[in-house]
């Protein structure tokens, strides 16, 4: 049913979002800051330990992939600048954009002129491993799913809808924009949910969105601290980036999923390992998941969970 949903109204592609040429970030983002090493958020980061050599590696491969992703950033226009944060237009292609409100970092390494990429994969980490974990940014799995819900809205229309790991908020301010009848914002970290509730305003859908707090990590429980449920539309991307996510946010949905024909989607980068493993935890709570290639560059799979299907 999400594929032919998808091949009827998202043979869209949009104009090229990749762009190697290098612009200084008064202009526009071209190339992402070092906080685009970061794979999402949405539970209480952990203390940091000093990683074994296999860690390491695994650790510097992570690096390497990392900026192997920043060359495919989108194209990103840069507006009004407070002394903290600026506002900032994500091109999804053929005129539509969502703005989101972006935090200065004052150990941006880019901002402060490093070459990146003269460095080398040891020192990448040494240096800059600190800023990995960061949600201040729109990844790439969030931008082919913001661009998926802005040119087909008929995957969000009407829907009472909540994100987990919303980050900045680009996916559910587009959902918002695009016909949901409302959208709650969740993530563990308090000051980004202020940036997304600014980003609201900006596109115009602050009286449909809100935000919530959310801890993943305490699983099912997690289900029952989010207002303006029950909801029928669950929205995330790059968020099953390591395996203790992933085991998190299968518990949590069959209790976000109690409403008859709820479902989930899901985007997520191909390279994460997880799917499989996503997949059976689900199945334990009685939910299925069926999956698709989400159109251009990105490489990001759009995965639908729901009530698994009784025996006919």
């Amino acid at each position: 049913m999400i594929g032919m949903l998808a091949a009827a109204c998202c043979l869209f592609t949009g104009p090229p979002l990749i762009s190697n040429a290098h612009v200084s970030s008064t202009t526009m983002i071209s190339q992402p800051t070092i906080t685009m090493m970061a794979t999402g958020f949405g539970a209480a980061p952990k203390p940091q330990k000093k990683a074994a050599p296999k860690k390491k590696a695994k650790q510097q491969q992570k690096a390497a992939n990392a900026l192997k992703t920043a060359k495919a950033a989108p194209k990103i226009e840069t507006g009004s600048t407070t002394a903290s944060s600026r506002r900032v237009e994500v091109d999804l292609g053929k005129g539509k954009l969502v703005a989101v409100i972006l935090p200065e970092l004052e150990d941006d390494p880019e901002a402060a002129g490093v070459d990146l990429e003269s460095l080398s994969q040891d020192k990448l980490v040494e240096e800059y491993g600190h800023l990995t974990g960061a949600g201040d940014i729109v990844w790439p799995a969030g931008l082919a799913f913001s661009r998926l819900l802005a040119h087909c809205p008929s995957f969000v229309a009407d829907a009472r809808a909540v994100e987990l790991g919303s980050g900045l908020g680009a996916v559910g301010l587009t959902a918002a924009a695009s016909g949901a009848a409302s959208v709650l914002l969740t993530d563990f970290d308090e000051d980004v949910l202020g940036l997304a509730s600014r980003g609201a305003a900006e596109n115009g859908v602050e009286q449909k969105v809100s935000t919530a707090r959310l801890d993943w990590s305490t699983g099912a429980e997690a289900a029952k601290t989010l207002p303006g449920g029950p909801f029928d539309l669950v929205l995330a991307a790059d968020v099953l980036y390591a395996e203790e996510n992933a085991l998190n946010i299968a518990r949590l949905l069959p209790e976000l999923l109690q409403e008859e024909g709820s479902k989930c989607l899901i985007a997520d980068q191909k390279q994460w390992p997880w799917r499989e493993m996503f997949t059976k935890a689900l199945a334990e709570g009685g939910l299925e998941v069926a999956e698709m290639d989400i159109p251009g560059p990105e490489e990001v799979l759009l995965l639908s969970v729901a009530r698994a299907s009784g025996p006919e």
